[in-house]
């Protein structure tokens, strides 16, 4: 009897092990993870209209996924995005788009407004954009989930911006308008975001290499010199 039960233990042991094995390896699968982009020339003809720095026929073409209650794109803005302007899109060497995803509930107020002003003033859209994520709160926690972009905020980043008045309030009223181009456009942003099944923001693609991970700036900057080398 004493044998029996061993064996019966043994195996009990095993089939839990071998659970437990699947488990983890169905947490760790990568089946979800964001992939290169196959096709390259549609995937930068789909995001051709998105605010862009540095030269537009640059060879090498940097596109961010990202959203400004996203905390971690706040620390991308903050954190390595200088860096690479500095480096590589102040040079000309490298182009940037940025691409804003739905995330949370007060995203499109976000999008709606940094669009506008993409609209009706352009040449003002970076420092915009710079503002609301420079005033994103100082808890990851509170970025994500607290109603901070609020029309008193994105009112505030307009009086900073270089704009006239009447571009002012032509954005104001764009932005909160029950339906104008900048609604149209962070719903069609979104659902770029959903075509290239995107999971997580931010996601940076490199002439439509997807960089693992976006918080390595010496990663990045590997992968922006080796595309500038393959484009000589």
């Amino acid at each position: 009897m004493k044998s029996k039960s061993s064996m019966l233990l043994i195996i009990a042991v095993s089939l839990l092990v071998l659970t437990l094995f699947g488990i983890v390896a169905m947490f760790n699968s990568n089946d979800n993870a964001p992939k290169d982009i196959k096709n390259v020339e549609a995937f930068k003809k789909d995001t051709a209209t998105q605010p862009t720095q540095g030269k537009t026929t640059s060879k090498v073409t940097l596109i961010e996924f990202g959203d400004y209650t996203c905390p971690y794109c706040g620390d991308f803005e903050r954190n390595i995005k200088p860096q690479l302007k500095r480096d590589y899109i102040d040079s000309g060497k490298v182009e940037f788009r940025y691409v804003n995803v739905l995330i949370h509930e007060t995203s499109m107020r976000g999008s709606r407004a940094a669009l506008a002003v993409h609209n009706i003033a352009p040449k003002a859209y970076w420092d915009f954009h710079h503002f609301l994520y420079q005033h994103q709160p100082k808890s990851k926690k509170d970025t994500s989930e607290k109603p901070w972009l609020n029309d008193q905020l994105i009112k505030e980043g307009l009086d900073k911006v270089k704009i006239t008045d009447a571009q002012k309030q032509a954005i104001i009223r764009a932005y909160q308008a029950p339906s104008d181009a900048s609604l149209d456009r962070a719903k069609a942003n979104h659902q770029l975001a959903k075509k290239y099944q995107l999971q997580q923001v931010p996601t940076l693609y490199v002439n439509g290499k997807h960089v693992e991970n976006i918080t390595d700036y010496e990663e990045i900057k590997k992968i922006i010199d080796d595309e500038i080398e393959k484009s000589k």
